[in-house]
């Protein structure tokens, strides 16, 4: 068994009312259908078979179109069917649609952590994603104020490079204090070797952290910007933030909502499943020479990571970034710490070790506000 396991789980399919310009899902598995109750119960059944400790990461489309009945049976299965020294912990990722105030017993009941998708200010996000900003900004409003845990999700497009510090301050002026911003780095869809063109330029990403940086560093004891946490955990030895950061791939697994199992949130295809529910144990899926070759697949890194300085903070990053036998982001992460360096030291040695000897119950040293069991101690662990 394993000590812990991350899935991310797609109910409602590819699903959601949105249509956004750019979406990190548009092209994720085959649209419509719904998960079932059986379906669920299979899923929790084989995961805790598997693990001990499971951490699922709801994801879509738009994952909240399910309905509120159909988390708190989530909620209602885990803990029946988890035995005494195990846990289910549970994240949101959501545009907002669908969810009003009458969520907040179930997101609090669960410790359900919300990636909520705003992009900064009205003209910034309803630029990709229609007119859903107020929306965004009323869920933001009373999830925060009934105390659910909330990291704001914000995707940056090329040619918006120079945008951190309005967004930040948009960010902040709606109260939120956990924050990633998610650079767009997809496939040409017609030149599958080359960056889309929304792609955000190399250079001018690193510029991006670099301004949010500075915005943050005078907040940085009480805001928490995931795109540092990440770089901070290779200087403190904690476990990656992310599997882009971490030696090895493959360490999760992808749920379509007909129980068809995918190698990564990138790589699913409706025709190619890695596995389906009930036709092998997961830790069998897990290790498939399938899964092992995704994993490996990170290790064959371009020729410019291979003597790279920085490989050991990034390691060559997320293999669906390299493009045309290069690494996309490359420059950027070159950028940010040869510049930020001495500082990512010293701060690191503010923090180092909180992370040792610390108990499960306890608060996560990350700062998200969340008992270290529900937080950095679901992370994959690199190699398992």
């Amino acid at each position: 068994m394993l000590e812990q396991l991350t899935l991310l789980v797609k109910p409602a399919g590819a699903d959601c009312p949105l249509s956004c310009r750019y979406c990190f899902y548009r092209s994720t598995g085959p649209r419509g259908g719904r998960m079932g109750e059986a379906t669920l119960r299979l899923l929790l059944e084989e995961a805790l078979a598997t693990s001990q400790h499971l951490h699922l990461i709801w994801q879509g489309g738009e994952p909240a179109l399910m309905g509120r009945g159909f988390f708190a049976k989530a909620l209602e299965l885990g803990r029946e069917l988890a035995g005494p020294d195990q846990s289910v912990s549970h994240a949101l990722q959501t545009s907002g649609t669908g969810l009003d105030p009458s969520w907040a017993p179930i997101l609090l009941d669960g410790e359900i952590l919300v990636g909520l998708s705003i992009d900064g200010h009205r003209e910034v996000h309803e630029r990709w994603r229609g007119p859903s900003w107020q929306r965004a900004r009323d869920t933001a409003a009373w999830m925060l104020e009934a105390g659910v845990a909330v990291n704001a999700l914000s995707v940056v497009v090329r040619g918006e490079e120079d945008s951190a510090a309005e967004r930040y301050a948009a960010l902040r002026d709606l109260g939120l204090a956990h924050l990633q911003f998610l650079p767009a780095v997809d496939r040409d869809p017609n030149q599958p070797g080359l960056a889309a063109p929304t792609a955000v330029d190399p250079w001018a990403w690193g510029g991006f952290l670099l301004d949010l940086w500075k915005a943050w560093w005078p907040e940085r004891h009480e805001v928490s910007v995931r795109n540092f946490d990440e770089l901070l955990a290779s200087y403190v030895a904690a476990p990656p933030v992310s599997c882009a950061s971490a030696e090895r791939c493959g360490g999760y697994l992808v749920v379509e909502h007909d129980g068809s199992l995918h190698r990564c949130a990138f790589l699913v295809d409706a025709a190619d499943p890695v596995g389906v529910l009930g036709q092998r144990p997961l830790i069998e899926v897990l290790g498939s020479p399938r899964q092992r070759a995704l994993g490996e697949s990170k290790a064959q890194l371009p020729e410019d990571c291979v003597t790279c300085a920085w490989r050991p903070r990034c390691h060559g990053g997320c293999p669906y970034h390299r493009h045309d036998q290069t690494t996309h982001l490359c420059g950027s992460t070159r950028r940010v710490l040869d510049e930020l360096d001495p500082q990512l030291r010293a701060l690191a040695r503010s923090l180092r070790g909180p992370y040792q000897g610390l108990r499960r119950n306890e608060p996560c040293p990350c700062g998200s506000g969340l008992r270290y069991k529900r937080c950095c101690a679901t992370l994959p662990t690199p190699g398992r």
